[in-house]
């Protein structure tokens, strides 16, 4: 057995002896990979043998193992050649159109006659498609195509682009704005071979189709600097084409993201036109409009209608610094007298008679005198005490409500309010201006009036034909009819497409006289009041009674005082029990006197029509218990509330309180909540003092319709007085194309003249329509509320107070406590704000107010639009009121548009083909696209380039020479700027070229290859595909340092160099074997060492058999 044992060793060896000696063999095979012998040893036993005593048989050649470690990496000259540095295999096809696959790390390759690039074997690269920039395009072995080298570029390519940054320096010369063009001396017209006509050039090389160079050159020019109409810088661009001007082609106007832009016709710009028009169509005829020409801005204004020239007989001359005015009245005949104080009156300085300065006014039966001074007469050789009186001590004595200057037949001295008051009289103005008035308050009765003067000092006093007269003078027929003006029924106004209304001033006016500007105020406060949303105040059988109460210092009350008369009950008989009772007045009072308003459906606090006033309806009531010029009924339009206070102190009334009504048991009160007299009060003290105090009643509140529906009502109309033009302007509260007006004369013809609108005004006045769009309210939102009101919460008299100021009017309101919900909690609020008014009459109208549920909030806003509305509100911060901002309305600005015209000054227009035409289209879209001036660059104030971001584009350019068109877009968004530097390139470059041969080959890393050409092109032909394998060691080799896939070595995974799993590219470069020569040599001596010691055991075992058969021979 040991010859056969020996035998399998030495064929062992044999085997080990042709491994190495192929590895030495191919040490200089590219890509070669060296083999190693695996062996195993022979051992057969049996299962009864002695594993002990069992001899092995020998060794076996179990396989040969390929080790696939990187082999040294050397340069070559060929640019083609590459090398693996990692793993991976070059893919290979035996022929273009052959399905097997070889791989291989041998990456020495060459071009074939048809410029494939292939192995020594004629096997073809694999690559994978790539774009211009070397991206793969489709990966997989299906899409694999074989390398190719094209021996040219192509064709020519024509220029297309040209990038271009420059510095343009913001301190250049604005040329067509020197002064010969300014002049007229010289027209500017751009020459690019004068240098005076422009401020730089940049030139580049372009080519046409054929491959042709030209020289192109960009001219600039500056046109304008910033200003704050337009804060932007430009310039003109020109660019030449040899000698030849290419023009500008249409660019539309872009946002920062490359959307186009749209303006209509109020210059609002928008990306989406269908979002306001769902018919819009962008390529349909339009204007043209340029970005850079739309700089015309104006605010949007309401429509106005201004009346005629007033200053002629049938107007009225106000003056022309206003100073005239005119006298409201309840006709157009005034009952009114006034006077002017002409100077200071003194009395004697000697022994002199009584001396008395007074006016004696009579209405009727009833006389009052009221004295401004009183001097008894001296003793005989005594001198008087010389007085003075002025004119501001005449003022100081009619306001007084301390003094009691006035007297009259059977009744104590008192204060000229009660004294007027029982006259039915009234004042206004003051002696020191001359504009001191005596009026009839009803308006339409007589009354006279004379002096007393017995003054021994200086003459003075009034003049005029009024006051002066020391007999008796009626008035009501002596005055001039031009001077009144009654106030009823004045004009008819619409607003806004409105129903006409006819518009009244005030009663409480009557009286009074007004310069135009005051005229035109009141006229504004009554105009807008009239549209406005208050509601009617119902008073029925239910809410008409309340109690007055009043406390008085009897002891003091002077003998003769009407108010120790007999109370009398009034024909409505609701106080029997006092009149049963024999009660004076003032007793009555001190019980309290039950009074009944006459039912009504429009009532209203200073109405404009006196019979519907609820004020002078409770005043009337009040007199007809207790006697005129006693307690003083007046409204409180800040609080919402009724006021009552002793007109002085000559009846010693010292508290007052107001309750609701008995009830039914005769004894108790209950709450008349219309009016807002609660069922219990105190008193309140108004008298003893030098001044009166006020009872103040709870907030009314207004129970009735509303005064115009909802769809009528119109806010923040205006009246104006022009003095420089004496004119009247009427203005809508609102702004834009809806704005519109219209006044006409109603039944007053003496105020249609006065305003100038009546039918002999008519060629003067002038309607202008609203213009542009329409004002914003002012808006003002709250915080998030401080306590839950998704549901249901509680109002407490501890957070129910908000403080509200909207156009100028303040007012404090207080939303009753009790169960609210976020809606009816908004529309409390919002009811009593539009019912706060200001003591001029001015009343707040039209404020929303609502509930955001998902924000837990509340905004307000006002019902006035214009830069003039204002809102505040400032309230507990458990409903989010505490912290709101102070927001005034807005008048939106508009853009009057400049469309683009052409030399001859028509409008320019863009057809459906994008083609410019002056033929106007027959249908004007809402919308139109706007584009940027052609071939200007603009620049902001920080010197950064606003347009055009996406380069200027210029019409197709023929250069006359075969070539196609020239179509070239100048880009410089990039790099240009206009900063306080010289003129400066920064970039230039354009992407035309003529055609190039092959140069060269370069392969970079990840295994792209590209073509280099003479034309300075670059083209990506491929990229290099590798693969690999989960088992190299099962790949079959077929030579030449080739492989293919078996079973054993699994499917190629294929993929790009670089990326996970594949080494990276080295081009020009070649993997040498991974052979080591000295390793090899070592492993060839061992190999013989044991074919030779396997050979001496053969000998050995022949030489014992042979002894051993002799031995038995």
């Amino acid at each position: 057995m040991s010859f056969y044992t020996s035998l399998t060793g030495l064929n062992a060896a044999t085997a080990e002896l042709g491994i190495v000696s192929n590895n030495i063999a191919n040490v200089g095979t590219i890509g070669f990979k060296k083999s190693r012998a695996e062996f195993g040893d022979i051992f057969a036993t049996s299962p009864l043998q002695n594993a002990s005593s069992s001899i092995g048989q020998g060794v076996l050649l179990k396989g040969v193992a390929q080790e696939f470690s990187q082999g040294n990496v050397a340069f070559s000259q060929n640019s083609l050649d590459m090398a693996i540095q990692g793993q991976g295999f070059f893919v290979l096809k035996p022929n273009l159109t052959s399905n097997q696959t070889v791989y291989t790390r041998n990456g020495s390759f060459r071009v074939n006659n048809d410029r494939y690039v292939v192995d020594s074997s004629g096997q073809f690269v694999q690559v994978f498609p790539v774009n211009d920039d070397g991206s793969v395009v489709a990966t997989g072995l299906d899409s694999a195509k074989s390398l190719q080298l094209p021996t040219t570029s192509g064709l020519p390519k024509a220029s297309s682009k040209i990038d271009l940054g420059v510095n343009l320096p913001a301190d250049a010369e604005i040329i067509p704005q020197q002064e010969q063009y300014k002049s007229g001396a010289a027209v500017y017209r751009f020459d690019r071979n004068d240098p005076n006509t422009f401020n730089r050039s940049t030139s580049i090389t372009v080519f046409d189709s054929l491959g042709n160079p030209s020289i192109a050159t960009i001219y600039y020019v500056k046109n304008s600097n910033a200003t704050i109409e337009d804060p932007t810088n430009k310039w003109q661009t020109y660019i030449y084409v040899g000698d030849r001007e290419i023009k500008p082609a249409l660019l539309s106007a872009k946002t920062d993201k490359s959307e186009p832009l749209y303006i209509d016709k109020f210059g609002q710009q928008t990306t989406d036109p269908t979002q306001f028009d769902p018919t819009f169509n962008a390529t349909a005829p339009h204007p043209l409009y340029y970005l850079n020409d739309q700089t015309n801005k104006v605010d949007s204004t309401p429509a106005r209608l201004t009346g005629g020239f007033i200053d002629r007989a049938t107007g009225f001359d106000f003056g022309s610094t206003d100073g005239n005015s005119i006298r409201i009245g309840a006709s157009e005949i005034t009952t009114t007298a006034s006077g002017t104080w002409t100077n200071s009156i003194s009395t004697g300085g000697e022994a002199a008679p009584a001396q008395e300065y007074s006016v004696t006014l009579t209405k009727g039966t009833v006389s009052r005198t009221i004295r401004f001074h009183s001097q008894a007469a001296g003793a005989a050789g005594t001198p008087a005490t010389a007085t003075t009186i002025k004119p501001q001590d005449i003022d100081e004595l009619l306001s007084s409500t301390t003094a009691t200057p006035a007297t009259g037949t059977g009744v104590p001295a008192q204060s000229v309010a009660a004294a007027l008051a029982a006259l039915g009289l009234g004042y206004t103005g003051k002696a020191i201006d001359g504009s001191l008035t005596f009026f009839d308050i009803d308006g339409d009765d007589t009354f006279s009036i004379s002096i007393t003067n017995t003054m021994r000092g200086q003459a003075g006093g009034f003049a005029g034909s009024d006051f002066s007269s020391t007999t008796p003078l009626t008035i009501g027929s002596t005055i001039e009819k031009a001077q009144g003006l009654s106030n009823r029924n004045m004009l008819k106004i619409s607003v806004d497409d409105s129903d006409p209304i006819t518009v009244s001033l005030p009663d409480y006016l009557r009286g009074r006289s007004l310069s135009g500007t005051e005229l035109a105020a009141e006229m504004t406060k009554a105009v807008n009041n009239s549209f406005g949303d208050d509601k009617y105040i119902s008073i029925d059988s239910d809410n008409r009674d309340f109690r007055l109460f009043a406390e008085l210092d009897l002891e003091n009350l002077p003998a003769g005082s009407p108010l120790l008369g007999d109370y009398v009950d009034t024909a409505a008989a609701q106080n029997g029990d006092l009149t049963d009772a024999e009660l004076s007045i003032a007793e009555a009072l001190e019980a309290g006197i039950t009074l009944r308003l006459p039912t009504s459906d429009l009532y209203r606090p200073n109405a404009p029509n006196s019979d519907n006033d609820i004020i002078k309806a409770m005043q009337t009531e009040v007199d007809a218990h207790i006697g005129a010029g006693v307690i003083k009924v007046g409204y409180d339009p800040k609080a919402r509330s009724f006021t009552f206070k002793p007109f002085d102190n000559a009846f010693k009334v010292q508290s007052l309180k107001v309750t609701g009504r008995l009830n039914g048991d005769g004894v108790t009160n209950e709450p008349n909540d219309t009016l807002g007299f609660p069922a219990t009060s105190d008193y309140t003290l108004v008298g003893a003092g030098t001044t009166q105090g006020s009872l103040r009643s709870g907030e009314v509140t207004p129970n009735g319709n509303e005064i115009i529906n909802e769809d009528q009502r119109r806010f923040g109309i205006k009246v104006e007085y022009l003095k420089d033009q004496r004119k009247f302007v009427f203005s809508s509260g609102t702004t834009g194309e809806r704005s519109l007006i219209s006044i006409s004369s109603a039944d007053n013809v003496r105020a249609s003249d006065v305003f100038g609108i009546s039918d002999e005004y008519e060629t003067e006045i002038t309607t202008s329509a609203g213009s542009g769009l329409g004002a914003k309210p002012a808006i003002t939102t709250g915080n998030k509320a401080g306590i839950d009101i998704s549901g249901t919460f509680s109002v407490t008299s501890n957070d129910n107070i908000v403080n509200v100021t909207v156009d100028g009017i303040d007012g404090t309101i207080r939303v009753p406590p009790g169960a609210y919900t976020g809606t009816t909690f908004a529309q409390a609020l919002e009811d009593r704000i539009n019912s706060i008014a200001a003591s001029d009459g001015k009343t707040i109208n039209g404020v929303q107010v609502e509930y955001d549920p998902d924000k837990a909030n509340f905004t307000f806003t006002s019902g006035t639009t214009s830069e003039d509305s204002f809102i505040n509100v400032n309230g507990h911060p458990n409903f989010g009121l505490n912290s709101t901002t102070q927001v005034r309305g807005s008048v939106p600005t508009v853009t009057v548009l400049a469309q683009a015209k052409d030399a001859d000054g028509n409008l320019l227009y863009i057809d459906k083909d994008g083609n410019e035409t002056t033929k106007k289209p027959d249908n004007l879209p809402n919308y139109a696209p706007i584009y940027l001036t052609k071939g200007q660059l603009t620049f902001d104030t920080a010197g950064k380039l606003v347009s055009p971001k996406e380069g200027a584009k210029y019409t197709p350019f023929d250069p006359q020479n075969g070539a196609d068109l020239i179509v070239l877009n100048v880009d410089y968004g990039k790099f240009s700027t206009q900063y306080s530097q010289p003129f400066s390139v920064l970039s230039l470059s354009q992407d035309g070229f003529a055609s190039g041969r092959l140069d060269g080959i370069s392969i970079d890393t990840s295994g792209v290859v590209r073509a280099n050409y003479t034309n300075g092109q670059q083209q990506a032909l491929g990229k290099i595909i590798l693969a690999n394998f989960a088992s190299p060691n099962g790949l079959k080799q077929i030579g030449n340092a080739n492989y293919v896939a078996t079973s054993n070595s699994g499917p190629p995974s294929v993929g790009e160099a670089g990326s996970d799993g594949f080494g990276s590219i080295q081009g020009g470069a070649l993997e040498r074997a991974n052979v080591d020569l000295t390793e090899e040599l070592v492993q060839l001596i061992t190999a013989q060492r044991n074919f030779q010691a396997n050979a001496k055991a053969i000998e050995t075992a022949t030489n014992l058999t042979s002894t051993i058969v002799n031995i038995r021979g």
